[in-house]
């Protein structure tokens, strides 16, 4: 037979008259070789040759987006890939004061198919990492080129942001207890440290007359008080409010009884979402119609 070894290590026992053999996987880097014959448990002296393996140039990233306080954000991660890509892990850091994960998912990404995913948020820390695999057997990767989303970022800027912040979402090569680093997963198992662009989010005043949906006492927060408010508006001969989009909870461009029942349903009864702008944004009304919003609050 005949023992190849890489750097020390056996890598393949061939039959004795074979005439060639490729390493499919080779270490980043200078990998020495050693080639020996082997009859009867006794080897021969080596032969030995080497071959300078360059490590693939990928880099991940993050964009640079506007928003305002309280906002949520559909955020991709994207990579430019040299070769087709078998997984990754990621971690993302950022101040848990500022933003906020929701979630992550494969929507609309280039991964879809894989093996295994999974992506764990520390909130208190501020760390979300990303983990994705491709079984290196299937045909299947993540095709190499430009702008690859390997995924989805559902995240919302904290209401309490001030306006004029400047927030960073970053692309360690390492972090988190235990460690976990930023990996590119290539070659039939091999893993590579990409380069990395952070993200930044530059928060800004919200705009005139921006509200949060089911807000109807204008405290920035949304709870029992809201449902109060709107009652008393329409049985008790309550103040008018301030912004009667933000009371409107429904969005249907009218104040009644069905409002108040929209946001004890969202509260207390697991009902929809109130509609945009909703869950702490705090935005102007994307919908037309006869409500305005005299007065603006935002957080």
């Amino acid at each position: 037979s005949i023992e190849i070894a890489r750097n020390g290590s056996i890598l393949a026992n061939i039959v004795g008259d074979s005439s060639g053999f490729i390493d499919t996987s080779p270490e980043p880097g200078l990998n020495q070789y050693e080639v020996r014959g082997v009859l009867l448990g006794l080897s021969s002296a080596a032969s030995s040759c080497s071959s300078e393996v360059s490590v693939p140039v990928n880099l991940v990233s993050l964009p640079s987006l506007d928003a305002t306080p309280g906002e949520g954000l559909e955020i991709p991660l994207s990579a430019v890939l040299e070769l087709p890509t078998e997984g990754f892990s990621i971690p993302i850091s950022y101040d848990p004061l500022l933003f906020a994960v929701d979630a992550v998912d494969l929507q609309d990404a280039d991964t879809a198919g894989a093996d295994f995913f999974m992506a764990e948020t520390d909130g208190v820390s501020g760390l979300t990492s990303i983990f994705l695999i491709f079984d290196s057997e299937d045909i299947q990767h993540i095709p190499a080129g430009n702008n690859r989303v390997l995924c989805r970022i559902l995240g919302h800027v904290t209401p309490t942001t001030p306006a004029g912040t400047s927030l960073i979402l970053s692309l360690p090569a390492t972090a988190g207890l235990p460690p976990i680093s930023a990996v590119i997963v290539q070659n039939n198992g091999a893993g590579y440290s990409p380069s990395r662009t952070d993200g930044q989010i530059a928060v800004n005043s919200a705009p005139a007359g921006a509200f949060i949906r089911g807000d109807a006492n204008g405290d920035t927060t949304i709870d029992l008080a809201d449902a109060i408010s709107v009652l008393d508006f329409l049985f008790s001969g309550g103040t008018n409010p301030a912004c009667q989009n933000a009371a409107d909870a429904n969005d249907d461009d009218q104040i009644n009884i069905a409002d108040a029942v929209q946001i004890l349903d969202a509260l207390f009864v697991g009902g929809a979402p109130l509609p945009p702008p909703g869950n702490g944004s705090c935005l102007s009304d994307p919908t037309t119609g006869s409500l305005t919003c005299s007065q603006g609050i935002c957080p």
